[in-house]
């Protein structure tokens, strides 16, 4: 064998009797550094050209070889002295056909060619993906479409879109690629996922290595889907780094038709590359079944189970978007938060705070509307509540929640309990000892402080110190002196004899007499208030029952001195003042009346409602209504804002009611002092025996007010005339009360039962009964 090699034409060294082959090549900058060589099947070389053999062709130059072969099979080894490929070749036959083509990378590049009747290996089955017309010898090389594919390839520099390898699923299936590890050379290579193996026919399923900036990149973890099922994993790569020169880590991966795992995105093992759900999903979370928190779903049980069901309850104000709350655990950890709605909680057994914010600082009652929240466990028990406070309100409360008595100075208390239930009672405490001034047989428990030792001649005085703001008396005193100028007795909250349930006690042994009480000094007054009793239970002064909190005297209705008491009321003090025991300012030790009472309207509480019909004119008085219901806060339509006057509407049908002030006389036209500005609310008891507000109404006809309700037969609603704030002037006022019958109430009457409207069209409806 021979092999003849020049930079001339083959046609210079007259004719190949074998089979002549022609090698093409193109050099890189560097032709000096190529080499090549022609073997054959038993690994003897036939033709080669060594590095430096090209030493004098140009940068860049291109040069053709000839040799002339047997028949058989060959390898073509394309070499670089420098080890960095960069040749092109191109090797054809006598007929010009391509035997052998490609670009050199790394020290050497191979590839495999037959001439003359040599028979050309390959894959024989048409049936295959790499079927070859061409072969005359199956060599085992045959490829077919399966569901299992894998690879393993380090690319080189120099690839021009070369395929390193293709996964092909049977008709009709999609296959998947996943790439296990591998790296490219960012920015001066690329690769691409095809779904087709003809490039010029096949779409880009992924690519990347297009960032500005060249640097290691990872595909580590990349997923393909082929609809097609095909992929075809593609290079694209510059003449300098690559996966063999630059060390970059090699491109494994896999192809499948499916890959078997847990497609639940909720499941502890989840696989977001599963495309099949294999049954391997695990779950963890609470897996006892008594728990609030408890997962019918969970398998595996990560010690999260709670036991304690709260509830956040919340009725906002007309400004829901100023309330929010939040739950803080005895760490300080955020257990949860909410705005303007409440809220389903399952937390854990400890002690918590919750704290209602409003960030206008007027709390959410009622003012603008009547707001108000509360939290529950799971049992109803509430731990926590609250409508009227500033900025901010928090309760402090353990879990699980023990209600009962938790103050020790109780008849009923409860070592057990750990949360107050304003159950404590203090009824069995006071003085055992038969020898005290004050001995009460009934008592059962004596606490410190409640027995009294007197004199002979003196008798106890017990004057009970109540505090609205619950921060005791701020400097406040009260003062208790006789007539006769013997006696003067003096005390305060900070130096009472006894503290029970809030309210704190002084014992005093004083002769049977007349004197004045007075009250006040400090910096709250308008927070104080007292109870006045001897030790046989009469009760000479209550200003909680009359609800006045503040100095005594008060500043109207009373002596300028202070409070007259005749103590042990043997009658001889002629004290002037009320006499009258349903007035505000009714004293005990008055035996002369002044004509000073000052009394609510006769229908100032709901039980002593004045009667109304159909068709009824009422006048009625608002001077010096109260609110003896508590009813003051409550909103529907409008706000109640101030004490006033009931009166009792008893429905002999079912009917529609309307009552309003509408017709209030002025001034000038016979009241003597009308109302300058009226509120109409209207209640009804609800099964539990509450009231309850149903409509409320103001300035309907000008400052005056006007309702409407529904009255079913037999049932008995309450109108409240109040006025629109304590600055109102006057106090007169007519209220009508008038009636029309209901046939039907309308279909309409309630927004589900909305009649549809269209365009064009005339609709008629009426508001009768509504």
């Amino acid at each position: 064998m021979f092999a003849l090699f020049l930079y001339s034409a083959p046609a210079a060294f007259g004719q190949c009797d074998a089979n002549e082959v022609t090698l093409s090549l193109t050099f890189d900058n560097w032709p000096e550094e190529a080499g090549w060589s022609i073997t054959d099947a038993d690994g003897v070389e036939v033709a080669y050209a060594a590095a430096g053999d090209y030493a004098t062709v140009p940068d860049g130059g291109s040069v053709d070889a000839t040799a002339c072969l047997a028949d058989g099979c060959y390898t073509l080894a394309v070499t670089d002295a420098y080890g960095d490929g960069g040749t092109s070749w191109s090797m054809t036959n006598a007929m010009g056909d391509v035997v052998s083509s490609g670009t050199g990378s790394g020290s050497v590049s191979t590839g495999s060619f037959c001439v003359g009747d040599a028979a050309t290996p390959g894959c024989m089955d048409m049936d295959a993906i790499n079927y070859n017309p061409d072969a005359g010898e199956d060599d085992g090389s045959c490829e077919f479409p399966s569901c299992d594919w894998a690879g393993n390839f380090c690319y080189d520099s120099n690839q021009n879109f070369v395929s390193y390898g293709y996964a092909v699923a049977p008709a009709g299936q999609s296959i998947f690629l996943l790439i296990n590890s591998g790296q490219i050379e960012d920015y001066w290579d690329q690769i691409y996922v095809y779904d087709g193996l003809d490039l010029a026919t096949a779409n880009i399923l992924w690519s990347t290595g297009f960032t500005s900036v060249a640097g290691n990149q990872d595909i580590s973890g990349t997923f393909v889907e082929s609809p097609t099922g095909v992929v075809n994993i593609v290079m694209d790569s510059d003449g300098s780094g690559s996966c063999a020169a630059s060390g970059y880590t090699p491109i494994d991966w896999v192809a499948a038709c499916a890959f078997p795992g847990c497609v639940d995105s909720a499941a502890s093992n989840y696989n977001p590359i599963a495309t099949e759900d294999d049954g391997s999903c695990e779950y963890v979370g609470c897996t006892d079944a008594t728990a609030c928190n408890f997962d019918p779903a969970a398998t595996t049980d990560d010690a999260s189970c709670a036991f304690e069901a709260v509830t956040v309850i919340i009725n906002p104000d007309n400004y829901a978007s100023e309330t929010s709350w939040d739950l803080v655990d005895a760490e300080g950890n955020m257990i949860a938060s909410g705005g303007g709605v409440g809220a389903e909680l399952c937390v854990n057994e400890t002690c918590y705070t919750f704290t209602m914010y409003d960030s206008f600082g007027d709390g959410m009652c009622c003012s603008y509307g009547n707001g108000s929240y509360a939290v529950e466990d799971a049992n109803g028990t509430t731990l926590a509540s609250g409508a009227s406070f500033g900025s901010s309100e928090s309760t402090d409360f353990c879990l699980p929640a023990f209600p009962g008595c938790t103050d020790a100075t109780a008849c009923n208390y409860d070592e057990t309990a750990n949360l107050d239930d304003g159950t404590c009672d203090y009824g069995c405490i006071g003085c055992m000892d038969t020898s005290a001034a004050n001995y009460d047989p009934t008592a059962t428990q004596q606490n410190d402080g409640s027995c009294v030792y007197c004199d002979a001649g003196t008798y106890v005085m017990n004057i009970d110190m109540y505090d609205l703001g619950g921060d005791g008396w701020n400097g406040a005193s009260y003062y208790v002196d006789s007539y006769d100028g013997e006696t003067s007795i003096s005390g305060n909250w900070d130096e009472a004899d006894l503290y029970v349930d809030g309210v704190a006690t002084d014992f005093h042994c004083i002769p049977l007499g007349c004197y004045v009480l007075s009250s006040g000094g400090g910096t709250a007054d308008d927070e104080i208030a007292m109870i006045i009793t001897d030790q046989f239970g009469t009760v000479y002064g209550d200003q909680i029952a009359t609800n006045y909190y503040g100095v005594l005297p008060p500043p109207v209705g009373f002596p300028s001195g202070g409070w007259f008491i005749d103590f042990g009321l043997l009658g001889g003090c002629d004290f002037e003042g009320c006499t009258d025991e349903n007035c505000f300012n009714y004293n005990i030790s008055v035996t002369v009346d002044d004509g000073s009472c000052i009394c609510p309207p006769t229908n100032n509480a709901i039980e002593n409602a004045e009667a109304v019909f159909c068709g009824a004119l009422s006048n009625g008085n608002l001077a010096n209504a109260s609110d003896e219901e508590g009813v003051t806060g409550l909103f529907l339509g409008t706000t109640v804002t101030t004490g006033g006057v009931w009166y009792e509407f008893n429905s002999d049908s079912d009917q529609q009611v309307f009552a309003n002030t509408c017709d209030t006389p002025t001034s000038t036209s016979g009241f003597a002092d009308p109302v300058s500005d009226t509120k109409l609310h209207v209640f009804q008891y609800n099964d539990e025996g509450e009231l309850e507000l149903i409509v409320g109404n103001d300035d309907a006809c000008g400052l005056m007010s006007s309702v409407a309700f529904i009255a079913t037969t037999g049932q008995d609603y309450y109108i409240y005339v109040s006025k629109y704030s304590a600055f109102s002037s006057g106090s007169e006022f007519l209220l009508s009360v008038e009636c029309a019958a209901c046939d039907e109430i309308p279909s309409n009457d309630f927004c589900a039962e909305a009649t549809p409207q269209i365009d064009n069209v005339t609709f008629t409806g009426t508001n009768c009964c509504a």
